[in-house]
């Protein structure tokens, strides 16, 4: 996430600020739309554990 100015770059929307930090959330736990995507930083998802099969994610 981040907080401030952003660049055109990223095709949002531009504004200008004073500062600008970004953030990491380490281990998140995320919800979307009512469904569990990750708990604790590991997918629980079925396809997105299907798709770090396939990429060869360490762990799945």
């Amino acid at each position: 996430m981040g907080f401030g100015s952003q660049g055109a770059s990223l095709m949002g929307a531009f504004w200008d600020a004073a500062s600008h930090t970004d953030g990491v959330c380490s281990k998140p736990t995320i919800l979307l739309d009512g469904e569990l995507l990750e708990i604790d930083g590991r997918y629980v998802d079925e396809t997105s554990i299907e798709f770090c099969k396939k990429l060869g994610v360490a762990g799945y």
